[in-house]
């Protein structure tokens, strides 16, 4: 956790309302098509509550545009590896799971265990 991300002195960063949850992922395109990554994919769910990705946040941390998840296309084969952001209260320590939507239309759905 931290309470900022990318460089906030030079005004290309972000800071938290609270504190910031930076998850690693990387998302391999199995399909045949092109396909559009995009962080809106990704919640947390803890506690009995869901959290949505910081989109501005994501952008500010993943400095490469090729490792941004925010609207970014990977074709088939390929795979991409970024940061999304969470802006998340700092007692989000436990319990913690992200769900993962994808595929067409967003109908399959993985769940992974973060603590």
């Amino acid at each position: 956790m931290t309470k900022t991300v990318g460089d906030v002195a030079d005004g290309l960063g972000d800071t938290a309302n609270d504190v910031f949850y930076v998850v690693n992922v990387t998302v391999k395109n199995n399909g045949t098509s092109p396909t559009t990554i995009d962080d809106s994919m990704f919640t947390l769910q803890a506690n009995g509550s869901t959290y949505d990705a910081d989109t501005n946040a994501d952008v500010d941390d993943n400095t490469d545009a090729n490792n941004d998840m925010f609207l970014n296309q990977l074709n088939p084969g390929v795979s991409m590896s970024g940061n999304v952001v969470f802006d998340v209260p700092p007692n989000l320590t436990k319990n913690v799971d992200m769900v993962i939507q994808g595929g067409m239309l967003g109908l399959a759905q993985a769940t992974v265990q973060l603590t």
